[in-house]
């Protein structure tokens, strides 16, 4: 898999502590996968989101 296009918004700081994210896949396609990532700090309150997209090439 190849990154080709990363959007992200912080949403605020986390200046401390355990930050947890989550990768959700959106779509799985053959040749093209988006996935959703949510980051919260350590209250469960979003600290940034962000939405991957991602070019998937055969072995060689």
């Amino acid at each position: 898999m190849v990154g080709i296009e990363l959007n992200a918004s912080y949403l605020r700081a986390a200046t401390s502590g355990l930050v947890t994210a989550v990768c959700t896949p959106v779509r799985r396609g053959r040749t093209l996968a988006t996935f959703l990532i949510s980051v919260s700090d350590e209250a469960g309150r979003p600290t940034a989101s962000a939405r991957l997209t991602c070019l998937i090439r055969p072995a060689r």
